[in-house]
């Protein structure tokens, strides 16, 4: 997975139609052009895309040689000079858990190279709010995971986009690849874990009536299967940054990229022989009278007693936190930092414990 550039696709983003740039429907099959994993809603994620079916050769490049663009009229990405190939924002790999927005943080994108026929989608409108709703009919995508159990997604049709290349691969200005089956998982998938997407070809045609094929045209067996692993449980950022000294009165909080397990969390903050007790908890927010639980953020704190924190001593300190996640449970994650303590305090430091809800403020 690689981070798009969107300040890139500002100026290629505009189009008058959702189907602008598609051609008519050739006599052919529809084609499965991509699997894209991507954020579930444009704008409210990492801004990564990854596309289960490339799995083509990198292209070489040199100084001389320059890569190719990956968004339509746009400037290609800077060479791999130490290794000689462009990179690949799009190659597949393990997928990004995502962001949860309304559902569980990621939308997958089945790409035809054509229009299909939306007889198997169903709309309905709501009759107090007139408000639109699609659906697909059951059992022409499903995803399952490594029990064979079926993730509960949310399905649609979507015939906005162009197959072969676009201006905004993520969509955040409308104009993603496609047209698409989209299926969004309605809760976060677990890192380091396989999921497997089942397609029913038999049940999508195009709109002559033809059944799905692959790139090379051939037709997709029933069922088509596409395999896929999920990130590992990593921090993705610390507040404060932990590569510069913080405060004697910081609240250490870790920032991860999934739901994580307290209850299998191992802590421990060492100053040579001196191990200061430290409470940990689920991130609260910011008002104890509306307390939230974020089990992607976990704060850390030294105190004399729970609910009674105390600041560090200066000085440097190595700090070990070991712990699973709160999905399936199969990602375990060894995280290691080395802590320099330095003052004076300021209770305006947005890093002060006194900034954040502890668990015995709550009042709901």
């Amino acid at each position: 997975m690689m981070r798009i550039l969107m300040a890139i696709s500002l100026a290629w983003a505009g189009c008058d139609s959702v189907i602008a740039g598609q051609t008519a429907d050739d006599t052919g099959k529809p084609q499965l052009m991509r699997i894209l994993v991507q954020d579930e809603t444009p704008g409210t994620g990492l801004g990564l895309v990854t596309d289960l079916l490339d799995e083509s050769e990198p292209i070489k490049c040199s100084e001389t040689e320059p890569c190719p663009a990956v968004i339509a009229g746009g400037p290609g990405l800077p060479c791999n000079l130490d290794k000689g190939v462009c990179p690949n924002p799009y190659a597949a790999g393990p997928v990004e858990i995502g962001v949860p927005d309304s559902y569980g943080g990621i939308s997958i994108r089945l790409v035809f190279n054509k229009l299909l026929d939306s007889a198997f989608e169903t709309v309905s409108i709501d009759g107090d709010t007139n408000a639109y709703s699609y659906k697909l009919a059951d059992g022409v995508v499903a995803l399952n995971d490594a029990d064979g159990k079926v993730v509960a997604t949310v399905n649609y049709w979507d015939p906005s986009g162009f197959p072969k290349e676009s201006a905004d691969p993520t969509g955040i200005y409308g104009v993603p690849f496609g047209p698409a089956i989209v299926m969004k998982p309605k809760d976060p998938l677990s890192p380091n874990s396989k999921y497997t997407l089942v397609l029913d070809p038999t049940k999508v045609k195009d709109r002559a009536g033809h059944s799905p094929a692959n790139r090379a045209n051939v037709d997709l067996p029933n069922p088509y299967q596409k395999q896929f692993a999920t990130e590992d449980l990593q921090v993705r950022s610390t507040a404060p940054d932990l590569t510069a000294p913080i405060r004697p009165n910081n609240l250490i909080q870790l920032r991860f990229n999934a739901g994580i397990d307290l209850a299998s969390a191992a802590i421990s903050l060492k100053k040579g022989a001196e191990t200061p007790q430290v409470e940990a908890w689920l991130d609260r927010g910011g008002d104890p009278e509306h307390c939230k639980v974020d089990d992607r953020r976990l704060d850390l704190v030294a105190v004399s007693a729970p609910g009674k924190p105390v600041d560090l001593t200066p000085g440097s300190y190595d700090l070990t936190v070991i712990l699973k996640d709160n999905g399936r449970g199969e990602a375990k994650l060894t995280y290691t930092a080395a802590v320099t303590v330095m003052g004076p305090n300021s209770e305006n430091d947005s890093a002060a414990v006194t900034q954040f809800v502890l668990p015995q403020q709550c009042v709901n």
